[in-house]
């Protein structure tokens, strides 16, 4: 399983629906959002590599920023 962890400005759970309908076709599992967290912290998991520009830039598609934190 390859989890990748961006930075978002996700507030709320209003709108998370369209954020898995956003993520669903790139061959994600599931995902988190961490709304705690300084970051919003998303954790993204999918058990195929996936480039984490194509995550980002599904998110900016539907108004999230979206910043991948590189280990």
């Amino acid at each position: 399983m390859n989890i990748l962890m961006f930075r978002t400005d996700i507030q709320s759970p209003i709108g998370i629906q369209s954020v898995w309908e956003a993520l669903k076709p790139l061959g994600i599992k599931s995902f988190s959002i961490d709304f705690s967290d300084f970051n919003h912290a998303l954790s993204v998991m999918s058990e195929e590599l996936i480039n984490p520009q194509c995550i980002s830039t599904a998110l900016k598609g539907i108004g999230y920023y979206c910043e991948y934190l590189s280990k």
